[in-house]
């Protein structure tokens, strides 16, 4: 009778167990849909226009070098370290034309995204996580304190293939990330890509050496390898030398609680932080004074995670020895946070497996602070496609995000790659005395227009309609002899009428500069604002030519 009952309880779950993995992929896919759609929580807005996410070394670096040094590029180190992943979607985009490499960066940055949450669902599961926890886990990583510049762009985009580096690592075991080829192209590509090999060898070291946990050892070779790469690359770079340390103690303790609280920037925010870690504390101490034989897993992998994490924000705060206040974010988060905090909830989800009610306070208190310091990414159009079309034609400097009082500050060389010139344009020399000045007195010459501000903001403004017929963009140069640096700006308008919407605005040094700006083409023709100057002085204007760009 026992064993009929056995061969039917076997019949039943083998009947079964379809169901359930079904049940299981399901339960998959809707997690990285929700992850996919909590991006939109992001967006500052809805609409999306060509070159609108790209962000820092994403163009002066990666898409400049990439153009400049060709397949070189893709080992080229950079602040201290060579970036394997970006490097090669910035070297794909290369073969494309200007217009559409922030797409093909998007591309790289979103498959980093998709993958990210890919290895730490994969890993929850394998750590007993149920759906709940695992949604929890996707909530917390994806409404984290961050003020937005990890998303998005491909420049960032190391930092979340730091947390799928750090959670394979940690994680791993030779039944879930056996030896194969496609496996060990895959730890090489995260472990060149960013410093994160040179922080996780010592808590390898320890995981393997004290705990005794060799169960992967041909991974622990690898990310060796990739750490021996990175340090004599970072070593040679020099980044690494304790030359200009900050030295005051309570610089260095301040900035890694503020890190450590969330960007708490109240009181409330500081006191939930705090009885997160006292409870998380008492989880995870538990778990050590329990009789019960704990596995290795419920045990030691939240300590893991927690160790790996402050080693690095200790890593982030050392990369600005001189300031290390300088890494924190208050109210929020940034790119050297955003490991830290995806570890520190994942060790939260671990400690807390199968006590659901734990799990829902300590899920409760992170997203009260995650509300509190929810940032969105707000950013204005630069009027990459404008400037995209401008290059074809003239050699430009395209600006993108964050601008930055210097110059070219984070900026795309762009220039004509074909027969295109500027010569085939249609373009309009503009008369100079076709201007009112606000602020400003003007004296014209032959040759330049002498513009003498007794205000803060001189302004010119076009007193008649320009007019590109059979155009699309518009560009513009200004010829300027400029008496002080400082930021320029341009407005434009089918009416006379000016808003911020439909302005650009650039920094420029003092001194004789040719100052660029592109922007579509308004129907029935244009006016112009310039605001050339933010300080009082004399600047004297000797060309600006408008080009019609079809």
């Amino acid at each position: 009778m026992t064993t009929d009952r056995n061969n039917l309880l076997c019949l039943v779950r083998s009947e079964n167990a379809p169901i359930k993995k079904w049940q299981e992929v399901g339960h998959f896919a809707i997690l990285l849909l929700i992850a996919v759609g909590l991006l939109i929580t992001r967006m500052g807005s809805y609409d999306y226009f060509p070159g609108k996410y790209l962000w820092a070394e994403d163009g002066q670096i990666f898409i400049n070098q990439a153009k400049s040094l060709g397949v070189l590029a893709i080992g080229y180190p950079y602040a201290g370290y060579l970036h394997l992943y970006p490097r090669l979607f910035a070297f794909i985009a290369n073969y494309f034309e200007l217009i559409h490499r922030p797409i093909i960066l998007f591309v790289g940055w979103f498959i980093a995204y998709l993958f990210m949450f890919v290895v730490l669902l994969q890993r929850a599961k394998q750590l007993g996580m149920g759906f709940i926890a695992s949604l929890f886990l996707v909530i917390l990583v994806c409404l984290q304190p961050n003020y937005g510049e990890n998303f998005f762009n491909i420049t960032n985009a190391q930092w979340l293939l730091g947390v799928a580096f750090s959670v394979l690592a940690l994680t791993g075991t030779s039944q879930s990330f056996r030896f194969s080829v496609e496996n060990l192209v895959l730890l090489l590509v995260l472990g060149l890509t960013g410093p994160f090999s040179i922080v996780l060898l010592p808590v390898l070291i320890l995981k393997a050496i004290v705990l005794k946990d060799f169960k992967n050892a041909w991974v622990y070779w690898v990310i060796l390898v990739c750490a021996a790469i990175q340090s004599v690359v970072l070593i040679n770079s020099g980044r690494a030398e304790p030359v200009g340390i900050n030295t005051s103690f309570e610089d260095w303790y301040t900035a890694f609680f503020r890190i450590a609280l969330f960007g708490a920037n109240s009181s409330g925010v500081k006191y939930v932080g705090l009885i997160f870690w006292w409870l998380l504390g008492v989880v995870i101490c538990e778990k050590y004074l329990s009789k019960d034989q704990n596995t290795h897993t419920k045990k030691n992998l939240p300590v893991l995670f927690l160790l790996t994490a402050t080693l690095f924000v200790i890593a982030s705060l050392y990369s600005m020895k001189n300031y290390p206040l300088g890494r924190v974010s208050i109210g929020g988060g940034n790119r050297y946070s955003w490991l830290p905090y995806v570890l520190v909830f994942f060790a939260a989800m671990v400690a807390s497996n199968h006590r659901r009610i734990l799990q829902a306070v300590l899920f409760g208190l992170i997203l009260f602070i995650c509300y509190v310091n929810f940032h969105k990414l707000e950013l204005p159009n630069l009027q990459f496609s404008s400037f995209a079309k401008f290059s074809e034609y003239q050699k430009v400097n395209i600006p993108i995000h964050p601008q930055w009082a210097t110059y070219p500050s984070w900026s795309i060389e762009g220039e004509p790659s074909g027969s295109q010139a500027v010569a085939q344009l249609n373009k309009i020399d503009v008369e100079l005395n076709s201007f009112t000045a606000t602020h400003a007195k003007l004296n014209l010459s032959a040759s330049e227009l002498l513009m003498d501000s007794g205000s803060n903001v001189p302004i010119l403004e076009s007193n008649s309609r320009f007019i590109c017929e059979n155009s699309t963009d518009v560009g513009l140069e200004i010829e300027i002899n400029r008496s002080s640096e400082g930021w320029m700006q341009v407005f434009f308008n089918n009416t006379p009428r000016f808003s911020e919407v439909k302005a650009l605005r650039r920094w420029y040094p003092s001194g004789l500069v040719t100052a660029q700006f592109a922007f579509p083409n308004e129907s029935g023709g244009f006016y112009i604002r310039l605001a050339l100057s933010e300080l009082p002085g004399k600047d004297k204007i000797e060309k600006i030519t408008i080009y019609c760009l079809p």
